[in-house]
């Protein structure tokens, strides 16, 4: 999960959360983004990982 809010992120990953039996990648950038990551980088993070299934990708 990619998001550009911060507050969408643990919105969003809350649920996900509670009905995922699987861990699951969930980055924020917004308020408190990671120093020198885009969400470009953070979606290329995601396609560059076989094991990934889907991206959900948030914006406001």
């Amino acid at each position: 999960m990619v998001s550009k809010s911060g507050t969408l992120t643990y919105e969003a990953a809350g649920p996900v959360a509670k009905v995922r039996s699987r861990c699951f990648t969930a980055v924020g950038i917004g308020g408190d983004p990671i120093i020198g990551t885009t969400t470009k980088e953070a979606l290329e993070m995601f396609a560059n990982d076989p094991k990934q299934k889907r991206v959900v990708m948030i914006e406001k």
